[in-house]
């Protein structure tokens, strides 16, 4: 009791709610190989009207993707060699890694001894030692002098167009510095079914837009472990299964007198605006699991 007369609560009830759950395995796999680009088909609607607003609530990703592969065009990359005195080898070598996962030191090893194993046409060696100067290490060359292309590996091993220095007389290498093994920086998942009556479009500062259920970010919240070289494992650059939660989750429009479909297409972009690949060769083993708050306002 105050002294302006008695106190009068105000009830609040929180909004009635439904989930829609979508599990990427749940598609016809004959007619849709692929977890990044499917479409699912029922004989009746997915889910009646009577709800204002579409909330991405959790995400999880079950991957099982190769971050060195032919579909994602990381496999080669070339070497212009010159020997050095009396090595008088000229020329160009292109090195295919396997497919696979790998952390910066796995493919910097993989590298290198690729190289090396050239050594009978080339006449150079090379071995992957500490340079002493930001703790950090060196591609270094004994017998020749090279430079690297600009092709995608080079640029995510940070070697690309980089030309070697003069180390001692006979030998010479560049300083490996922020590589980059992520096949994806981070992905968008899109279902145009379910975004269309949003007013307010997704924008973003990439040159291709999708109207989004929500982006999946390959960073980890904590500090990553580091390889061998001191190099960050990031997300990515092995198999893992984690479950994220939005809160509060994106908002998505939709009217009260529309119902949900029977037919629903989700496709999943990657940071190229491109979709996500499957591994080549191999069947789809990726998988993702969402759900969908259906609530009134």
């Amino acid at each position: 009791m105050n002294s302006f007369g008695p106190d009068k609560a105000v009830p609040l009830r929180y909004p009635s709610t439904a989930n829609l759950m979508v599990d990427s395995a749940d598609r016809n796999a004959t007619l849709n190989p692929s977890p990044w680009n499917f479409q699912i088909t029922k004989t009746q609607n997915t889910q009646y009207g009577f709800f204002s607003r579409i909330g991405t609530t959790e995400v999880v990703l079950e991957w099982c993707q190769d971050n060195i592969s032919s579909t994602l065009k990381n496999q080669t990359i070339s070497f212009d060699l010159s020997g050095i005195a009396p090595n008088t080898y000229s020329g160009s070598q292109t090195i295919t890694l396997p497919s696979g996962l790998y952390n910066a030191k796995e493919a910097y090893d993989a590298l290198a001894y690729q190289l090396s194993d050239l050594s009978g046409t080339t006449g150079a060696t090379f071995t992957i030692e500490p340079t002493f100067v930001g703790g950090s290490y060196s591609l270094v060359c004994s017998g020749a002098f090279f430079d690297v292309d600009g092709g995608r590996l080079a640029i995510q091993l940070d070697i690309d167009n980089a030309v070697s220095v003069k180390l001692t007389a006979k030998e010479t290498g560049i300083l490996l510095d922020c590589p980059d093994l992520r096949p994806y920086r981070y992905i968008d998942f899109v279902s145009p079914q379910l975004t269309y009556a949003q007013d307010v479009k997704d924008n973003s500062t990439a040159k291709i837009n999708y109207d989004v259920l929500c982006r999946w970010y390959f960073s980890e919240e904590t500090q990553e472990a580091q390889d061998a070289y001191g190099f960050p494992i990031l997300m990515g650059y092995t198999k893992f299964c984690r479950r994220r939660l939005f809160n509060p989750p994106k908002q998505i429009k939709w009217d009260n007198n529309l119902s949900v479909s029977g037919t629903l297409q989700f496709q999943v972009f990657g940071d190229d605006s491109s979709l996500v690949v499957n591994p080549s060769g191999g069947l789809a083993r990726s998988n993702w699991l969402m759900t969908l708050q259906l609530s009134e306002n």
